[in-house]
């Protein structure tokens, strides 16, 4: 059988060390939100964090912004480290 490869993906700073179903998980429970407003809130500014030089902290504090929690990203940030 013949595979054509797709994509790879490369986690230089620490993006993908959480599954993304996990880390819409554990933000839905962290937020007491559904996980569908979680990761539509992550996806939509997932660029960001893909294409230019924000950091972890400036990244979550943008997508808690967009859901009116922004007091609350450094703390998120903080618990993913711990995993």
């Amino acid at each position: 059988m013949n595979k054509k490869i797709q994509a790879i993906g490369f986690d230089w700073t620490g993006v993908v060390y959480v599954h993304p179903v996990q880390l819409s998980k554990v933000g839905a429970q962290f937020l007491g939100i559904s996980q569908e407003v979680f990761k539509e809130a992550y996806f939509k500014h997932n660029h960001l964090r893909n294409l230019s030089e924000i950091g972890a902290k400036e990244f979550w504090r943008i997508v808690f912004r967009e859901l009116r929690q922004e007091s609350r990203a450094d703390a998120f940030s903080d618990l993913l480290d711990t995993f």
